[in-house]
């Protein structure tokens, strides 16, 4: 099914606010259902980003229900870039609740499936699983409320039909047709990555639900207590369902983060 990069004219409320950061709007009109196809719009949308930004070097992929913290973000990214050796592909977010029934390796697995050798040339495995720098040592994917590339592995990902290819080899694997098939778009594109034996880099301050009550911030995330595992720098907090748990969120880590930022600066500046 083709995906027609359609361009969309912003909405009024957008446009009048010059204050505003540029939006690029796009119109998907292929099938997309949760759980099932929703990888098809996914996929359309890290193309665009891809076409769109040919001169940016990292690119991240966000839910409208994620709260994302631009500075410690970019902090994250500064340090990522900086430790990953040159010419290793990204590819980062939280593994924290990602399932590994599709990224088992045993004889009954999907990645030992004919299917799944063939589409990998042979091996189905990771030439870097056994590399020294830091990474996740799991075959998983990030899940789907934050995750990211740099540019060389976001090519990986959107060339060759990668995603529906993947797709197929589930659907076969699965026995499935197309209304029984499930695989969750962040599946989808952590197996792409595998295919292209691109690890992921895992970070728990990607959060995946708010790392205490999401009702209570502040009373149930009191900072230097055993109940609170907070990171110093949450980078973002997935599945923020009510206005009311955006505002007590950003109130809550806006005002740890210039601390924690300082704390950092003053760490990097000691290690020379």
């Amino acid at each position: 099914e083709a995906f027609h990069d359609e361009r969309a004219p912003s909405p009024s409320w957008f446009r009048a606010d010059a204050a505003l950061p540029t939006m690029h709007w796009r119109c998907f009109r292929g099938r997309e259902r949760l759980g099932s196809s929703l990888w098809r719009k996914t996929g359309a949308l890290l193309t665009v980003l891809h076409r769109t930004f040919p001169a940016k070097r990292l690119f991240l992929k966000i839910d409208s229900d994620t709260m994302l913290m631009p500075r410690a973000l970019l902090a994250f990214l500064r340090a990522l870039h900086g430790s990953t050796p040159r010419g290793v592909p990204l590819y980062f977010g939280s593994n924290r609740i990602s399932s590994k029934r599709r990224f088992c390796s045993g004889r009954a697995c999907l990645l030992s499936t004919p299917q799944w050798r063939a589409l990998a040339g042979g091996n189905g495995s990771s030439s870097s699983e056994s590399d020294g720098f830091c990474e996740s040592r799991e075959a998983s994917y990030a899940q789907g409320g934050a995750y990211g590339f740099d540019r060389r592995a976001l090519a990986a990902l959107v060339g060759g039909e990668c995603l529906d290819k993947v797709a197929s080899a589930v659907r076969r694997y699965d026995g499935a047709t197309d209304r029984s098939f499930e695989l969750f778009e962040d599946e989808a594109v952590g197996l792409c990555m595998r295919l292209r034996n691109v690890r992921l880099v895992t970070c728990r301050c990607f959060y995946d639900w708010g790392p205490c009550d999401i009702n209570n911030p502040a009373a149930s995330c009191a900072p230097d207590t055993n109940a609170s595992k907070i990171c110093h720098l949450p980078l973002t907090v997935h599945k923020m369902r009510q206005l009311s748990w955006f505002d007590g969120w950003w109130k809550l880590l806006s005002a740890r983060e210039p601390a924690a930022l300082a704390a950092l600066a003053q760490w990097q500046a000691a290690q020379g």
